[in-house]
């Protein structure tokens, strides 16, 4: 696989990856204004949300410091 090509493929991992993060704020912010949940629930879901959050991030930075040659 050539550079471009594998350059090409990260930055549409990104883009998947940034779409994703993207779908689970908008679920926690669904969450907070379901009232038929616990607060228990409702704290559960943002607390494994905002931890996949921090993994996404994780991985956009790793990924973009391999695009940027950083």
């Amino acid at each position: 696989m050539n550079k471009d090509k594998l350059i090409n493929n990260i930055k549409s991992i990104i883009a998947d990856l940034n779409i994703f993060k993207w779908e689970i704020e908008e679920d926690i912010e669904k969450v907070k204004s379901n009232q038929e949940l616990s607060i228990e629930e409702i704290n559960i879901v943002i607390e494994k949300g905002s931890k996949d959050i921090e993994t996404i991030d994780y991985g956009l930075n790793l990924l973009k410091k391999i695009v940027c040659g950083g």
